[in-house]
């Protein structure tokens, strides 16, 4: 069994800045297990361990800039490298409504706005003007690969 540090109820976390990219990959995934570990009832502890987190994607972000870099792989350890999330919103839900009625495609629903199905009517170019009342956004993330 895997030993992380938080047997003993408190969850420690560095704070130091990475000296290098592998030495973030190396944290970034034992903070991972950590807090896969501790789910389901630690909920301060795996919040700590998120934080932490954060801050290594935000670190690693600007490091990539800074190289002008895409991805970093460290063989045998993990591979970071920019992902871009799309969101999209409707603005107004009447033109929304509209839309979905003219067509019969529900597909554009789920509990909000179902990015796949809203992907497949607005295509790669993410062509708005094809579906009225919805916007998109996006954001560009940090993701840790295990190698």
């Amino acid at each position: 069994m895997q030993h992380y540090g938080f047997e003993t109820g408190e969850v420690v976390v560095s704070s130091e800045v990475p000296d290098s990219m592998e030495a973030a990959q190396r944290e970034y995934l034992r903070l991972r297990e950590m807090k896969s570990a501790l789910e389901g009832g630690c909920d301060s502890q795996v919040e700590k361990i998120k934080a932490r987190q954060k801050e290594l994607e935000q670190w690693a972000a600007g490091q990539m800039d800074t190289l002008g870099v895409e991805s970093v792989t460290n063989r045998g350890v993990a591979n970071t490298h920019f992902e871009t999330k799309r969101r999209f919103t409707a603005t107004d839900w009447a033109e929304v409504y509209k839309w979905i009625l003219a067509r019969g495609d529900f597909s554009i629903l789920n509990k909000a706005l179902n990015a796949s199905g809203i992907s497949a009517v607005v295509g790669d170019t993410l062509d708005m003007s094809k579906l009225p009342g919805v916007t998109v956004t996006t954001e560009r993330v940090v993701k840790f690969n295990k190698a």
